[in-house]
Parts: C-alpha cells; structure tokens; sequence
C-alpha cells in the first residue's frame, strides 16, 4: 500500500505468527515478523516472500528459501503438516508445532517450535547449522544474518539474539587485559563508603559486569543527538546509556563517558512487536526495559498511542528506545484524526489508478473516505498491528471525472464522537468513460447496387473493432438453385472508424445476387452487434 509512503515502508513492521497443531492454526503471541532482519548466504542477499520473524529472542527463517540455496530438496506433506528435506546423505524431518526434528532419524530439539507463516514454514537460525551443518552468525547490531552455504569443518555456535532476560546473576568482573571497557548500562546503584560512592552494571559481551565508581572517577554524559553534555554525578548516569570506561585491574572505574541520544516527535504508530513509528518515517523498537513516563508516573510501554508527542532516550549504537516521555495525550477531544494521507498524488489519475487512504487517530473506531463530490463513504479497515492507524482504497473508474478534490477521513470513536480531516494534498483525476458501441454500416457498395469482380466493401465501425465481412451469393440457372460464399474477411477499424475489404472470387455463373454482411466480433470470433446487410448484383 505504501509504494512512495515512508510511512508504510517503516510501518509495515507486521506482527503475526501462525501455529499449527494438527489440523487447527492458532496464533503464536510471541512471533513477530521481522523485515528489518536481511539474510545473506555466501554473501549474497536472499529475498523472501514471507519475511524471517522473532519468536521468544531467537531469529526464526522460512525453511524453504534458505534450504534451497544451501542445495538441499524440501518438501511438503499437507496431511501431517510434516516438511521433509534432503542434501546428500543428510535427511531431515520437521512437523509443524513440534519442538524436536529429526535429523537422519536422531530426534534433535529446537529453541522454538517450527511455525507455518502465511503458509510458509519458519524455523530457528541455530536448526540451519544443526540440519545442514552450515555456519551462520547473526550481527545484532545490523540485524543481518550470514550464512555460510559450505559446511564448516567444525561449525560453531550461532550467535542468536538475546532471549528475553539479562543474565540472572551478577558476573565479576574479570581481571583485564586492557583497562579500556566499553557496553551497555543495565544498572546503577548508590553505595556510600570510604571513598566508594557505587556500582555500576554493564552489559560487556553478553555478560554483565559490575565495577566499582568512587570519588575521583571521572563522569560525563553527552547527548550525540546535538553533543550536549558534561560532567555529571553518577545518580546521571541511565539504564540503556551506552559507556566507554577506564577500569583497573581490581575493577575499580577510573573515568566513565556515557553517550544516549535525545529524539522528540509525534508518534504515527506502535506495533505489537514494540516498534514506535514517528511522523517523520523514523522507525525505533522499544527495549524490554524501557521506562515511559505520562504526566510524571510510569506507565506500561503499551500505553504509547498513535498521536502522542514524545520525548525518547535511545541507546546510540542500537537505537533502542530506553525510556521515553509522553508529552502530549492523544487523541484529544476534538483531535481524534491525527493525520490524513493520499497516494498517489502530483499527477492527473487515469482508469485503474488505485487511490490509497490512510489515516492515524482514535483507535477501535469505525473510520471511512469521500472523494470530493465523486465517491462517499469508502470503507477504512483498522490495522491489527498499528493500532489507531486505519486504511482505505479507490480504484478510479472509467468517467471518474474531478478537480482539486478533497480527500476527507470520517472517523467515528468508540465513544460515540466523530471526528474529520481532510488530506493535504487535494485529488485530480481524469479518467474517460468509454466510446459508445457503433454498429458497423457499410458505406459502399449501396443497396441494389451492380458490382464487378473484383469488388472492395467499406464501412464504419467502433475504432478499433474488429469486423467480420462475408459476401454469401444465391441465384438460379434453368431450374436450379445456387447458393455460395465469396469469402469471409476479419478487418480492424482505424482510429476513424474506417474500414475495409476487398472480395476477388468470382462466382459460378453472373446475374446472381450477393448479400454482404458486416458485423463487429470479440476477440473469441462471436459477434456483439448486430449485422449490417446490402444486397447487390454481380453482372
């Protein structure tokens, strides 16, 4: 829908996921299709027709496109929802649900069950370098996974995204090669004693790191959105704050420079799987921990709605969303359409030119279009995944005629209230109805006229239209009867309507009549109009 709409390029972050338990399908809360995620095998990017999703922290792909590519044969069987596949002397087998494949009849558990997404099987990263023993590494910080389509001698581990809790114990930290530790804030805590002032927690290679801060650390934190900042106390220092650290070897922190970066904006949309589109087409995913504040007190993330102005913190080297401050409460009363949008826009619209409407408000309302004076009441369908954002579309019509028409969204709450906006840009559309049918006439020869061998038919038809001519004779000798063609011709009109053919069998005997017969005819041979008829004589 949204070819030429940032928006709906950034927006279309889908959550969806599709379980299947024997015959039935229910929907996995936890799968999130993840279009962001490219995958490259031998270094070339794959493209899928169904995405690679996220299901409980692992980064699951459809099975097909990536075994394919990697030489192996898939597959399917639709009465046991079972995928089978096969490279070399390897044999795999995968159920739909199960948590265990079968690789060369040896059961081998999976982190997430293999998922049937709009009907294409997905499967963990890690079940790749299980099945086929290839190499894959997944770069969180890219959100790219490579996939090395020749086996690894000793193929090693995938890296998989991060599962949905931190370490649950504080590792200490380990006595340094360099002093230099850089990573991520997951904590800070205030502990006053001889010359301690704190701790700090900080994830560093997946692990969590707990250092000590005491008075003569050095501390400063800068916003890299405009590089503001400055010394600061340790109390400034925030989860999801990215640091870059001096420690000496008994884990004590000479100097700390945090960095996060500050963005505002009104928000369009939050999916279900934690996204947050802004106006502007920016596009950020909130972390699990992230804290959001309205009017001074925290609320749960899911309480970001589509209209609100907000204030976010962001980690600068993931751009996660850590905390975030809603500023303005919407939809207000009287301001339930945020904002309206009409592609395509900046030229005349022709026939078969689709019109797509979105619009951003209320959510659980009941939302519809008008074109100008043209088209009323166009339904809007609210999307499950964008709450509050609700989409239509017009297909023009052949004698659709307007000029600078609006484009208005009527959005009925869930309260009762109504709401309208109108789009920005204003609609042209020129689309001419159809020529009228013209039954074919023949201009020449006239009716009774006497004609020669060879002799030439012309007529007017539709232009373009496609005739038939047939020139059918019938006379009498002594006491017999003569009844034959002439031949029958399939002509084209030009673009005047004109046409013609031209007739050069003679029949048996002359003084016979010749009935000539012009009717316009389908691309199938049948006829749509009536047939035009002169009758003449050949002498």
């Amino acid at each position: 829908m949204l070819s030429g709409y940032l928006i709906r390029l950034s927006a279309l972050l889908l959550v969806f996921g599709l379980l299947m338990t024997g015959a039935a399908a229910v929907r996995a809360q936890t799968v999130a299709p993840a279009p962001y995620v490219r995958v490259f095998i031998d270094g070339q990017l794959v493209s899928f027709d169904v995405p690679p999703a996220i299901a409980a922290g692992r980064v699951l792909v459809p099975l097909r496109g990536v075994f394919n590519r990697l030489g192996a044969v898939v597959t399917w069987d639709p009465i046991t929802q079972t995928v089978l596949a096969a490279r070399g002397d390897t044999n795999i087998s995968l159920r739909i649900g199960d948590t265990e494949a079968h690789i060369n009849g040896q059961p081998t558990p999976m982190d997430v069950p293999a998922l049937l997404v709009d009907g294409r099987t997905m499967v963990p990263l890690r079940f790749i370098s299980q099945a086929l023993g290839s190499q894959v590494s997944w770069d969180a910080t890219s959100t790219t996974v490579q996939i090395a389509g020749t086996p690894a001698s000793s193929p090693s581990t995938p890296v998989l995204p991060p599962s949905q809790t931190y370490p649950p114990t504080v590792a200490q930290p380990p006595v340094p090669a360099s002093n230099a530790i850089s990573g991520t804030v997951v904590g800070v805590k205030a502990e006053a004693s001889a010359g301690q002032i704190g701790q700090i927690q900080v994830l560093v290679d997946k692990a969590v790191q707990s250092y000590k801060v005491v008075t003569t650390t050095v501390i400063s934190r800068v916003n890299v959105a405009d590089n503001t900042g400055g010394s600061e106390a340790l109390s400034a220092i925030l989860p999801g704050d990215r640091v870059e650290m001096t420690v000496d070897r008994d884990g004590t922190v000479q100097s700390i420079r945090a960095s996060y970066r500050g963005v505002s904006g009104r928000i369009i949309a939050v999916t279900d799987a934690g996204v947050v589109v802004l106006e502007n087409g920016d596009t950020f995913r909130l972390n699990r921990s992230a804290r959001v504040l309205r009017d001074g007190k925290v609320v749960e993330a899911g309480a970001l709605r589509p209209g609100e102005v907000v204030q976010l913190r962001l980690n600068p080297e993931t751009n996660e969303i850590w905390a975030a401050v809603i500023r303005q409460e919407a939809p207000a009363r009287g301001a339930g359409l945020a904002s309206v949008t009409v592609t395509p826009s900046g030229r005349e619209l022709r026939a078969g030119d689709v019109v797509e409407v979105a619009a951003t408000g209320a959510p659980g309302g009941q939302a519809t279009f008008s074109i100008g004076g043209l088209r009323t009441g166009v339904p809007m369908v609210e999307s499950t995944t964008e709450r509050g954002t609700y989409y239509g579309s017009y297909t023009v019509q052949p004698g659709d005629v307007v000029r600078d028409a609006d484009v208005t969204v009527r959005l009925v709450a869930s309260n009762g209230e109504v709401f309208t906006a109108t789009a920005p840009t204003r609609l042209q559309i020129r689309a001419a109805a159809p020529p009228p049918a013209v039954d074919p006439t023949i201009t020449s020869p006239a009716e009774g006229a006497t004609i020669g061998i060879p002799f030439r038919v012309t007529g007017r038809a539709r232009p373009g239209a496609r005739v038939k001519v047939t020139a059918d004779y019938n006379g009498s000798v002594l006491l017999f009867q003569l009844n034959g063609t002439l031949g029958t011709q399939v002509v084209t009109a030009d673009q005047s309507g004109n046409w013609s053919a031209t007739f050069s069998e003679s029949p048996p005997v002359n003084s016979v009549n010749v009935v000539i017969a012009a009717v316009e005819v389908g691309v199938d041979g049948q006829a749509v109009t009536p047939a035009a008829k002169v009758t003449t004589t050949i002498r």
